[in-house]
């Protein structure tokens, strides 16, 4: 399992909720089970390579406002 990184300690410090990455699991999987664009996780958790995650791995996510899919519409907007 991957150990809190600064990074992630200071993402818990804003209020980001943190997923453990399972086997077979790919950014674009967790995205949508969370609601948030694939790119925004990659971004947020410093993601270079989209298709090299680990099991166990932490991806961080916001608690509030996630953008979905490239065109800025935010979770709070979709339930409008």
């Amino acid at each position: 399992m991957f150990a809190p990184t600064s990074d992630n300690q200071r993402l818990l410090s804003v209020g980001a909720r943190f997923y453990v990455v399972q086997r077979r699991d790919t950014l674009s999987q967790i995205g949508a089970k969370l609601r948030c664009n694939w790119r925004n996780l990659a971004r947020m958790n410093g993601i270079r390579n989209p298709d090299l995650i680990f099991p166990g791995q932490l991806i961080a996510f916001p608690t509030g406002d996630c953008p979905l899919a490239g065109r800025g519409i935010s979770r709070r907007d979709k339930r409008k």
